[in-house]
């Protein structure tokens, strides 16, 4: 060891053999099969699993892509609604002879082509309360009318607009003489009957 001349060790060559002993498979084939019995394993694996997403796909209900709906009927109007707003009463073509008067109050829309309601009104200082019934008609393009009759026998007529939800409504008076329009809001109220001039 001290002669300081290289260690040379000998190792003898490995020779892989690959194939069939016998009946028994060498570790190379082994592998391989293995890997194909994977692959196909894999393949059944995501066929069940592209079976079941389709299923469930199907079982879902329907949903409409849009949200809300796009078109109007008398339905669209259902429930209770509160208003507030002014205009003028304007007598001949003198702009200046004119009565300004305000209103508020609540109606309920039955989604069938009726309401009724409960208002208070001041024209020209002077207030009266009431109450009234509506026919109204809303096409499918969410525009309308209604024809109210209040409890003093008078008639009115107005055009309205609203959402497809319903939530919303403006409207505005086509009676000659009168300059009015205003807006409805839908809230949750109590039973009609238990506001102002209510009978």
């Amino acid at each position: 060891m001290s002669s300081g001349e290289p260690i040379v060790e000998y190792r003898e060559p490995i020779v892989e053999f690959r194939g069939l002993v016998g009946n028994q498979l060498l570790p190379d084939d082994a592998r391989r099969v293995s890997s194909g019995v994977m692959k196909k394993l894999a393949g059944v694996l995501l066929v069940l699993l592209v079976s079941v997403v389709v299923s469930v796909a199907i079982a879902q209900p329907e949903r409409r892509p849009d949200g809300p709906p796009r078109q109007c009927s008398a339905a669209t109007l259902r429930g209770d609604y509160l208003y507030a707003n002014d205009g003028f009463r304007v007598k001949g073509s003198d702009a200046r002879a004119r009565t300004p008067f305000a209103e508020a109050g609540r109606e309920t829309y039955d989604g069938a082509g009726k309401a009724k309601g409960a208002f208070t009104v001041s024209e020209n200082g002077v207030v009266r309360r009431g109450t009234y019934t509506a026919t109204y008609v809303i096409k499918a393009d969410c525009t309308g009318s209604v024809t109210i009759v209040d409890n003093y026998k008078s008639t009115s007529h107005y055009d309205l607009y609203t959402t497809p939800t319903g939530d919303e409504v403006v409207w505005i008076q086509t009676d000659g003489g009168t300059v009015f329009a205003g807006s409805n809001r839908r809230r949750p109220m109590p039973p009609m009957g238990m506001g102002p001039g209510a009978r």
